[in-house]
């Protein structure tokens, strides 16, 4: 999709962002981060920055989604070229889930009660993993 779109003259860059265990803000703290390194690096890229948008599939489209839904919002500006505006001007999302409370709703029961788990990748975004703060869960490679 990427290529697609660079080939019909779109500038694209692919941003990393923090996944699971990291807990909500971490992606979207990123996502802002990155818009705002693509309009302060706009010349050198060739991208107009009064014209950004996003585009994500799964996770990305709920980045995506919050990235668009969070315009104006100055709480998840942090780190680097804050005089940089973080705001999207269009949203992509390609299956990206909407409501973390609700996810399978419309499946069948033994699809469900996986989403209800404590394991689940929707619990782990929003409280992190269970043992994420216990001793010895911390470890080090020699």
């Amino acid at each position: 999709m990427r290529l697609a779109l660079a080939q019909a003259g779109f500038v694209v860059a692919a941003a990393e962002y923090h996944v699971v265990p990291d807990t909500f803000p971490a992606p979207v703290v990123d996502g802002k981060a990155a818009m705002r390194y693509l309009r302060a690096h706009a010349a050198e890229y060739g991208i107009d920055p009064q014209r950004i948008g996003v585009l994500g599939d799964s996770a990305g489209g709920y980045l995506a989604q919050m990235l668009g839904t969070t315009n104006g919002e100055k709480a998840f500006d942090k780190g680097e070229y804050l005089d940089q505006n973080s705001d999207v001007q269009a949203v992509v999302t390609l299956y990206g889930f909407s409501n973390l409370l609700n996810i399978g709703a419309s499946f069948p029961e033994n699809i469900q009660d996986v989403h209800r788990s404590p394991a689940s990748i929707e619990a782990l975004l929003v409280n992190g993993a269970a043992f994420r703060d216990f001793p010895g869960t911390k470890c080090s490679v020699v």
